[in-house]
C-alpha cells in the first residue's frame, strides 16, 4: 500500500519518520521530535542508522534482529505476517504491518539489513 503520512505529503528525508510513526502509532511530529531529541542526545543526524536505532531499542525497546543482506523485504515479512515490522534496506527504512508494505514505493525485493519488530 502506497501512504505518505507526512502532513506536508514531503517525501524525501524523512522515511525514518514515516516508518517509525507507522509503527508505533505516534503522531508524526511527535515522532519527528523524538528523533531530534535522540540527535541531540547521540550527536547523529537524525536519519542515520545510530540515531533512530537507539530510539527503537532504547526507548521504544523494539528488538532489532540482522540479515545482513541474506532476506528479502518479502521473506522477512513472510516470517512474520501478523507483526508490525519496521524493516531497514540500504537508505531506506520501511513499516510492513500485518504482511502490508507501507511505504512510497515497492521495495518488496530489495535485500534487508536488519528489522525491528515493533508489535
Amino acid at each position: 500500500m502506497y501512504y505518505n503520512i507526512n502532513p506536508k505529503k514531503e517525501t524525501t528525508f524523512d522515511c525514518v519518520c514515516r516508518a517509525i510513526s507507522l509503527a508505533s502509532g505516534l503522531p508524526y511530529l511527535t515522532t519527528s521530535r523524538l528523533l531530534d531529541l535522540v540527535s541531540e542526545h547521540t550527536g547523529y543526524d537524525r536519519i542515520t542508522l545510530k540515531s533512530y536505532s537507539y530510539l527503537l531499542e532504547k526507548i521504544l525497546l523494539y528488538p532489532v534482529f540482522y540479515c545482513d543482506y541474506e532476506e528479502t523485504v518479502d521473506e522477512v515479512i513472510e516470517k512474520y505476517p501478523h507483526n508490525t515490522l519496521l524493516i531497514r534496506i540500504d537508505g531506506h527504512l520501511l513499516c510492513a504491518v500485518a504482511s502490508v508494505i507501507t511505504d512510497l514505493w515497492d521495495s518488496r525485493d530489495r535485500l534487508v539489513t536488519c528489522y525491528w519488530i515493533a508489535k
